[in-house]
């Protein structure tokens, strides 16, 4: 039988929280589980892309623009912050937004009011 590759640390930590949220919102009464995948993905997603950027910014940062290999290696940097903060942190960021406070907020709203 051919053994199954196992994920990488990160993803297995990303799976990790994905399936935190995913109970900590079944908890809190959110029982329509399109609403609960949709929060759960879009919020670690998003978390996953700010780390991204991050990492990508504070390697941008070590190089010297004032040179041409700096320069080269910091537009390596930008491009990918480009990449997650203008594509993957801003769909989810509008994705969520589309849930969070009529499906979440409220949830918690009535609860805390009881």
């Amino acid at each position: 039988m051919p053994r199954t590759k196992q994920p990488s640390p990160e993803i297995a930590q990303h799976l990790k929280l994905v399936h935190r949220l995913d109970q900590w919102l079944l908890q809190a009464g959110i029982s329509n589980a399109r609403h609960r995948a949709d929060l759960t993905v879009d919020l670690a997603d998003a978390l996953f892309a700010a780390a991204t950027i991050e990492h990508a910014m504070q390697a941008m940062l070590k190089q010297n623009p004032r040179t041409k290999r700096g320069a080269d290696r910091a537009l390596k940097h930008a491009g990918i912050i480009d990449a997650y903060a203008f594509g993957e942190l801003k769909h989810h960021i509008r994705s969520l937004e589309r849930r969070w406070e009529p499906v979440l907020l409220e949830q918690l709203c009535n609860r805390a009011e009881g």
